[in-house]
């Protein structure tokens, strides 16, 4: 019986995340303005520095701060809203 319920668990845990993995490109293009989708792209796909990324958008580092938590925190409600 247990074996039965960790299984639909499991289940039910790749289904959310299956969905979440497909919705995430959606939230980028749809939900982040331009500039906090630079910065997320930069710093996670390219993995840059935020002073890297500050010098290549001629911004301060503090401001590439702001946006990347910005951006993180919209992601987040959105992911919650949909799974």
């Amino acid at each position: 019986m247990r074996g039965d319920i960790v299984e639909m668990e499991s289940i039910h845990y790749d289904t959310g995340f299956e969905q979440k993995r497909r919705v995430l490109p959606l939230i980028l293009r749809e939900e982040l303005t331009d500039r906090q989708r630079s910065v997320i792209m930069k710093y996670y796909q390219e993995e840059k520095k935020t002073a890297e990324i500050a010098k290549e958008l001629g911004i301060s580092s503090a401001a590439v701060l702001k946006l990347r938590q910005r951006a993180e925190k919209r992601i987040i409600q959105c992911l919650r809203y949909c799974g």
